[in-house]
């Protein structure tokens, strides 16, 4: 009898001291990560604010090579939903874009099935830091009176912390891949309205030629008296160009229907200066462009399709710049002509 109440007397005072960690430790666990990433921040928040691109960089895909996934929803928005099962390392469960704040934060909810039922909330924030772009990863989840207990003798920081460093390492890796890509690797292919929207890498151009605040109806016999005189100054001075006519867009009002534009070449010169043109620096970074075939006056479509994409994902630009590949001389009809619309953009409204 004196060893049962010795027994019973061990387990009480084990009883009460779980109770009294389950009452007095936090009830919720957070854990975050976080790295610097040495790329452009419209690199950074492309492979972020996708689920798609998420799985790219998730340590947990590469533990399961043959984990079953798929999507839902509209990619990179709020509503965008991941669904993932795999084997005992990974589980299942669900991941759903919640809130949005572009360049600077989204917020998911995440729902583990198995090995068993939790919900969390996860985030990635990101802040302009002196060696490139800060990336925090964080984690929040309810852990109620038993997990509370639990966590006090296996920390979920200690967890789950070494795989967030071994994703951020893995996103390290593509973003400075991505940075790294010469310019005619595309990056992203969107079909926005009917029409092919890709994001692209650009290292900028020099251009020179004349700028002039006209009427449409103007545009015509301005660009075709700008592009003779453009091209006599630069073969007279030894210039090469670098692509075809070019027209840059600063301002495109539909009211007046008048618009700021300059009809340009490009030149392989940084630095360069003749009487009579203007010198027009256009930095690198992402572009969105769309190749347009098909009358000059049809560009409209492209046009618009860009925009809707740059709106879908928080994108500014301060120019639209129209490339003419082609001579309408040497084409057969117009339906050929070929026209490379770009946009540089930025996701910093402070840089449009």
């Amino acid at each position: 009898m004196k060893i049962v109440k010795i027994v019973l007397g061990v387990i009480l005072g084990l009883l009460l001291t779980l109770a009294v960690i389950g009452v007095v430790s936090p009830k919720e666990a957070v854990v975050t990560r976080s790295t610097v990433v040495a790329a452009p921040m419209e690199i950074v928040w492309a492979q972020v604010s996708s689920l798609e691109k998420q799985h790219d960089w998730s340590p947990w895909a590469r533990r399961d090579p043959n984990m079953e996934f798929n999507f839902e929803g509209p990619t990179g928005e709020i509503g965008s939903k991941y669904m993932w099962s795999g084997n005992e390392d990974v589980g299942s469960g669900s991941q759903l874009i919640t809130a949005i704040e572009v360049g600077k934060r989204i917020e998911q909810d995440l729902t583990f099935l198995t090995p068993w039922e939790n919900t969390a909330k996860v985030w990635i924030a990101l802040d302009q830091a002196e060696e490139g772009i800060k990336v925090e990863w964080g984690f929040k989840t309810d852990l109620g009176f038993i997990g509370a207990i639990f966590n006090r003798f296996m920390s979920m920081d200690a967890e789950l912390g070494p795989d967030f460093e071994e994703g951020l390492g893995y996103l390290n890796e593509i973003c400075a891949a991505e940075a790294n890509k010469p310019n005619d690797v595309i990056l992203r292919t969107v079909e926005v309205d009917g029409i092919e929207v890709q994001e692209k890498p650009w290292e900028g151009n020099t251009y020179v030629g004349i700028r002039k605040e006209l009427a449409w109806s103007e545009l015509q016999g301005f660009f075709s008296d700008s592009y003779k005189a453009i091209g006599g100054l630069l073969a007279q001075a030894g210039y090469e160009t670098a692509g075809g006519p070019t027209a840059l867009y600063f301002e495109w009002d539909e009211a007046n229907q008048r618009t700021d534009v300059a009809a340009v070449m490009a030149v392989k010169a940084t630095e360069i200066s003749l009487e009579g043109l203007e010198t027009f620096s256009v930095g690198g970074g992402l572009t969105c462009q769309v190749l347009h075939k098909g009358p000059y006056e049809d560009v409209g479509g492209a046009h618009t399709a860009i925009d809707k994409h740059m709106k879908a994902n928080g994108f500014y630009y301060e120019m639209a710049i129209e490339e003419y590949l082609n001579d309408p001389v040497t084409v057969s009809s117009p339906s050929e002509y070929l026209t490379l619309i770009t946009y540089p953009v930025t996701i910093d409204p402070n840089k449009k």
